[in-house]
């Protein structure tokens, strides 16, 4: 019988895995270090706990095993993706660095970009030319494109990425450029921009067709490795992988594609998050979590988290938009900030105190690991100020070494900033809380809310120690820690949709769109996503489809994504058309423009299968007191009173539902620790999870500052 799901999220420090017994709702968690060399040895090492936690051989797992990776974004950012060469039309060899001539930063006169994937002896250029609508204006010489490609054989590539001149229109030089390469370099990848992202704009587009190129070896040969761990350890189930917008694919689409793998493990959480959101009726939530190396936030209304498709990668700046690599690919609309457990303290040139960006991750990681990490962490901190228990990390698989995390504090900051141990300690939590409230903040600014509204939920190995304070900063006056809430984004994998995103440019006023044509788009797209849905097993009758067209005024440089009118397909009716988008603007900018004729640049299309059904175990309330989950007590700071308190420790799985604690609390769980102050209040739900009510005075103080 193959009763159990098993999923996992590779993160920077740790990798989190999720095994599901589907028939009693039961989950069983773990969470090892990330293992940066061979990030399958890490999954490995999970798997094999969980099935010997539970007494049960490969062979019960289901069809389903889901990942979430890092790989994909540490690439990027430490630079270590294929060599790769770049084919185009004659005189667009250069796009890459022109870009679109604009400075992020107004007041830099030549601000540093990243560095183009391609160096410029690795760009070549064939004669074609096609036009707007795709006609063809220059055939190509194959004569010629060969010579191109034995020229990038000889360089020694990995990886080529063919992007031309309005080949969203019409693909047929793309296709044959990749016939030939198949022919002369067999074992070399090529990514065609027709079909990773066949809409307008062409700086944007030759972008993520070389970025897509420079991770499809890496990705490729990690997804391999995870097979290969799996099928070692007897596992049947196939390996399926989340992408960025929030849903399930096929390996053999993820290895295609590894550029919508971007943002698969925030995507995750997010998806988490509203899943916890729904069980407990809590509704507008502001997610947060917090893991080794970085902190996610993301706002959520609804059944579903917010998709964008215009964001950025490998960010020289990390807040200044436009600083990194465009993506346009969806992914679910988040913020993240270069803050976690693992980020390092250090004093700057001016004397101050700041926290990360770097991160020490799992190798040697924070000094406390014991494991050779020498710099001060924010995970140092936490343990000083009494947070963590240095013998139940992990569930106690690791013993935290707090003298350690004290010497670091004490030699790299404590003493040059002429500060004491508990002040430094104070110092770290509470600038690295500022920086994660301060993104926070404007994350939810960007969408018009008041972030007094929601309820944060709070996740990841450091989401639920941190969390108290951002809230009361942001003016929150509710916090909610889900039960294992440390591998959370885990479990988000089990509760993912099969789903997959579609985009075809076609420019056109509304009044004058040929609808036979429009027709045609969406039945291709259609009929690909089904094609691929069905490789994850999804039921093509179930299938469902989300429409949507990039819209602006005519004249206009930027557009918005617009949700199409169900009935629109069959009305043909324009006027639908202009009243979404009209709806959407006011909406958006609290004006709008009726006189003003609108335009279609690109057409979008969701393909959705439905969510696997996920019902989790829970406990009816006995009245049973508080004694069998209190733990040994312990000092821990809190610099809201400015001084260390003697707080009661919980075991949060030993607690009951209906519980109600009184803080100051400390609630231990085996992946993550949440932390109530003075004057808070804890409750505990049916499936353990806990609310936490902040100190109504102190937040409402904070809220009218």
């Amino acid at each position: 019988m193959k009763d159990y799901r098993i999923s996992f999220d590779i993160g920077g420090t740790f990798t989190d895995l999720v095994m599901l017994d589907r028939n009693s709702g039961t989950l069983s968690v773990a969470k090892v270090l990330t293992t940066p060399h061979n990030p399958s040895q890490a999954v490995a090492t999970g798997v094999r706990r969980l099935l010997e936690r539970q007494g049960i051989g490969p062979d019960a797992l289901g069809y389903a095993v889901a990942g979430a990776t890092t790989l994909v974004a540490n690439t990027l950012l430490e630079g270590k993706g294929a060599r790769t060469g770049l084919i185009t039309t004659r005189g667009f060899a250069d796009v890459l660095e022109i870009g679109r001539e604009i400075r992020y930063d107004v007041y830099q006169n030549a601000p540093q970009m990243p560095p183009p994937l391609v160096p410029r002896p690795l760009r070549k250029e064939v004669d074609e030319r096609l036009d707007k609508d795709g006609k063809i204006l220059t055939a190509m010489d194959p004569a010629e494109a060969m010579a191109r490609i034995e020229e990038l054989a000889a360089e020694g590539v990995e990886s080529i990425a063919v992007c031309l001149l309005h080949a969203y229109a019409n693909s047929a030089h793309e296709l044959a450029i990749r016939d030939l390469i198949d022919k002369r370099l067999p074992g070399v990848s090529v990514t065609l921009s027709s079909e990773l992202l066949p809409q307008i704009r062409e700086y944007e587009r030759t972008v993520n067709t070389v970025l897509n190129a420079y991770l499809q070896p890496a990705l490729s040969h990690h997804l391999c490795g995870l097979e290969e761990a799996l099928r070692e350890l007897g596992v049947p189930a196939p390996l399926y992988m989340m992408h960025g917008a929030g849903g399930v694919v096929s390996v053999d689409t993820a290895a295609r594609f590894p550029l919508k793998l971007l943002e698969s493990g925030p995507a995750a959480g997010a998806l988490a998050a509203v899943f916890y959101g729904r069980l407990t009726h809590t509704h507008n939530l502001l997610s947060f979590d917090i893991g080794g190396t970085t902190a996610k936030a993301c706002l959520i209304e609804g059944d579903r988290p917010g998709v964008t498709n215009d964001f950025e990668a490998a960010r020289v700046d990390r807040f200044k938009k436009g600083s990194g690599y465009p993506v346009r690919l969806p992914a679910i609309n988040l913020i993240e900030i270069g803050a976690g457990g693992g980020s390092i303290a250090r004093v700057d040139a001016m004397g101050l105190l700041k926290v990360g960006p770097d991160s020490s991750g799992a190798a040697p990681g924070p000094a406390c690991y014991g494991l050779g990490g020498t710099a001060p962490t924010v995970t140092d901190a936490d343990l000083v100020m009494g947070y963590l228990n240095d013998e139940f990390f992990l569930g106690g698989e690791l013993k935290l070494d707090r003298k350690a995390a004290e010497r670091v504090i004490n030699e790299h900051l404590a003493k040059p900033l002429g500060l004491t141990l508990i002040e430094t300690a104070t110092g770290i939590h509470r600038v690295v809380n500022e920086s994660m409230a301060a993104a926070a903040r404007v994350h939810v600014a960007e969408h018009g809310k008041d972030p007094r509204n929601y309820t944060l939920i709070a996740f990841g190995g450091a989401g639920p120690v941190h969390a108290r304070d951002v809230a009361r900063r942001l003016g929150i006056p509710r916090v909610l820690v889900p039960h294992s809430a440390g591998v959370l984004s885990a479990i988000g994998l089990l509760v993912a949709p099969p789903a997959l995103d579609f985009v075809k440019s076609y420019v056109t006023p509304l009044a004058q769109i040929d609808w036979a044509f429009l027709d045609g788009l969406y039945a291709e797209m259609t009929a690909q996503g089904v094609e691929t849905l069905k490789r994850v097993g999804a039921d093509p009758k179930l299938i469902t489809r989300e429409l949507s067209a990039d819209m602006r005024y005519v004249g206009q440089g930027r557009e918005l994504t617009v949700a199409l009118p169900e009935e629109l397909p069959a009305s043909r009716n324009p006027e639908l058309l202009a009243k979404a988008f009209y709806a959407d603007y006011q909406r958006r900018y609290s004006r709008c423009l009726t006189d003003v004729p609108v335009e279609a640049l690109s057409w979008r299309l969701v393909v959705r299968a439905p969510a696997p059904k996920v019902s989790l175990a829970h406990r009816a309330a006995d009245g049973a007191s508080l004694a069998n989950a209190r733990k040994q007590p312990r000092r821990a700071y809190y610099y809201d009173i400015q001084d260390f308190v003697e707080t009661q420790v919980y075991d949060h799985d030993r607690l009951m539902p209906g519980a109600l604690i009184e803080g100051p609390a400390i609630i231990e769980q085996r992946g993550s620790t949440a932390v109530a102050g003075p004057g808070d209040r804890v409750s505990v739900d049916a499936y353990l999870n806990l609310t936490i009510e902040l100190n109504g005075g102190d937040v409402a103080k904070r809220a009218r500052r």
